[in-house]
């Protein structure tokens, strides 16, 4: 595996070591698929040949990480609604983590599997920090749409971080099929959830988020806005655009415990 990371960043220069690091998913994605077409590589790989590509990403953010030393961007303020997208803690907590995201992101998979858990731990049922999802579905992921749409059809059925999680665990494997076995595993009506799915119920409660998300600049996945909450129902807060690991966003959370409103 290391030898084929040194193979995919041979070819990289300084500038684009900074926009993996800094970047999004699709901006990775963009570079590793010019270095592929490159040395000739069929993209249109097997799930196994999608997996290890899944590796080298992570292996070559790994390695890059003690590598870069720049100047860290001025950091951008929005103000950005939670609509009525699904949360985890406290509606009253004192701070807000929005996230817009893609099911088929390998980023925000890495954010639910690993990061969110410890946060959920620390700050979310400790009522100090409330976490909102809101959907974010890249044209270049397929299935992402319809794996949105699936997942807000089993909130109206109060099982919407079940479906999340099982999601996230099977992210390989999300076309329609996969979606409706997913939803009877977590014990929905599955023809209530099939008739919501196949209507395309929730395609504009997904495109309200999308639009939302452009307005504040969002452009990628993952893509966060951690602040204060407002009365009106938005928050002012700082947008991170990209994965940032686990001890940035406690130093972050226990940074803006300590200030004053």
């Amino acid at each position: 595996m290391t030898l084929i990371v040194s193979a995919l960043l041979w070819p990289l220069q300084y500038e684009s070591f900074s926009s993996i690091y800094a970047g999004t998913e699709e901006d990775l994605i963009g570079i590793l698929e010019q270095e592929l077409a490159l040395t000739n590589k069929d993209l249109s790989e097997t799930k196994k040949e999608v997996l290890e590509i899944k590796e080298i990403v992570l292996e070559i953010r790994n390695i890059l990480t003690p590598l870069i030393k720049r100047k860290p961007p001025e950091p951008v303020f929005v103000t950005v609604s939670i609509d009525d997208d699904p949360f985890l803690g406290d509606k009253s907590a004192p701070i807000v983590l929005v996230e817009f995201s893609d099911f088929q992101c390998i980023f925000c998979e890495d954010f639910a599997n690993t990061i969110l858990p410890v946060l959920k731990d620390e700050y979310i049922t400790t009522g100090i920090l409330k976490y909102v999802y809101r959907d974010f579905p890249l044209n270049m992921h397929k299935d992402a749409q319809k794996a949105a749409e699936a997942a807000q059809c089993a909130y109206d059925q109060d099982k919407y971080w079940e479906i999340h999680d099982l999601i996230y665990a099977n992210q390989q494997n999300v076309d329609i099929t996969s979606l409706s076995d997913y939803a009877e595993e977590v014990g929905v009506d599955i023809d209530i959830f099939n008739e919501c799915l196949d209507k395309g119920t929730y395609a504009a409660e997904i495109s309200n988020d999308i639009n939302d998300g452009e307005e504040i600049g969002v452009r990628g996945t993952p893509t966060f806005i951690l602040g204060k909450p407002n009365p009106d129902g938005t928050i002012n807060g700082q947008l991170i655009a990209g994965s940032i690991p686990e001890s940035v966003f406690k130093s972050m959370i226990d940074s803006m415990l300590k200030k004053k409103d």
